[in-house]
């Protein structure tokens, strides 16, 4: 059995490596420098799960501020009920509890997805924006650094000292809940990439409004703008 606690013998060389590697280029860049760590398609089932252990490890020793976890942190399983993502969304929170202050989650196109139809009509369901928010973004509106925009899906948190700030987008923004009579929804978040108009407008408005022109901005979205 795999201790998802530590990282394994065999990376540490690796690991010691690299993080002597981002303590060189922190030096180099000086007190303004800041560094951010990142994973992204955690997909639970699938996953050997050391990812916790890695990035609290390095953002530690490196004294990092942030790093994004930029969705899709279930399974990804096509056919199953919403119980089941909603289960796999509170186990990767607890995996990451100790460094959650750490943690700026973004939203996935798997993370919102199920279906309870039977094959082909794979991940033709969604989360409401209610369950979802509550499972995955909830717990971040506890801290305080965090700016977060109309439907609790898009933020941003600030390293001060380092005058950087840290926007999470979310990609897969739909409009509504809306379902089809047939039960299938509208709007699938798995299927639909894009950014609405609030978000755009908060994104330009309020997320790169910044204290002045010396600050930094870095962005993170599950899936890039075409």
């Amino acid at each position: 059995m795999i201790d998802k606690t530590t990282i394994p013998s065999y990376w540490e060389k690796q690991v010691a490596n690299k993080i002597e590697r981002i303590h060189e280029l922190q030096a180099k860049g000086g007190k303004s420098c800041v560094s951010v760590g990142m994973i992204t398609d955690f997909h639970f089932r699938e996953n050997t799960k050391i990812s916790p252990a890695l990035m609290r490890r390095i953002t530690e020793e490196c004294a990092i501020p942030y790093f994004f976890n930029a969705g899709d942190v279930i399974s990804g399983c096509g056919i199953c009920e919403s119980s089941f993502i909603k289960n796999e969304i509170d186990s990767v929170r607890q995996l990451f509890a100790d460094i959650e202050r750490k943690c700026l989650m973004a939203e996935g196109n798997h993370d919102r997805a199920y279906s309870t139809f039977e094959p082909p009509a794979y991940y033709a369901q969604n989360l409401t924006y209610k369950d979802f928010y509550e499972r995955y973004f909830r717990f971040q509106m506890q801290y305080d650094d965090r700016v977060f925009g109309k439907n609790g899906t898009y933020f941003y948190a600030d390293a001060k000292q380092q005058k950087t700030r840290f926007i999470v987008l979310d990609s897969q923004d739909t409009p509504s809940d809306e379902t089809l009579p047939d039960g299938k929804i509208k709007y699938n978040s798995m299927l639909h990439f894009g950014f609405l108009q609030d978000q755009l407008e908060w994104f330009a408005n309020v997320a790169l409004s910044v204290p002045d022109k010396d600050w930094n901005v870095v962005v993170c979205s599950h899936a890039t703008p075409s």
